[in-house]
């Protein structure tokens, strides 16, 4: 994933180096909850799944099958494949979530890595 060079002064070091790091997952309709919990362990960047007031984001399910890919090009496979997944670069690390505008959501604040 190759961010314009304004987008990556906004987005913390430690975080540029995790969406840059190589990764092999084999998800077969694994729960999107338990698929960002194993990158979240596997690259040590925290991933935030908001699931919004039905909470039915998390329970989604992937299957994928990426070998020697980017982190952050895994994350938008993810979001290629499930509908309304959207993954934001935050201070903090990541967020996974729904359609931001139907969440209020202030768009300005966040980075979006998909789509």
């Amino acid at each position: 994933m190759h961010f314009h060079e304004r987008v990556l002064e906004r987005i913390p070091e430690d975080v540029r180096r995790g969406l840059a790091a190589r990764t092999s997952v084999d998800f077969i309709e694994t729960p999107l909850s338990d698929a960002m919990a194993f990158l979240q362990d596997q690259h040590r960047i925290k991933i935030v799944v908001d699931d919004g007031p039905r909470g039915e984001l998390s329970r989604r399910t992937i299957s994928l099958s990426l070998q020697n890919t980017s982190l952050a090009a895994v994350l938008q496979a993810i979001s290629d494949v499930v509908d309304d997944a959207h993954v934001y670069v935050r201070d903090y690390g990541l967020l996974v979530s729904r359609n931001p505008e139907q969440e209020g959501l202030e768009l300005e604040d966040y980075l979006e890595i998909s789509r």
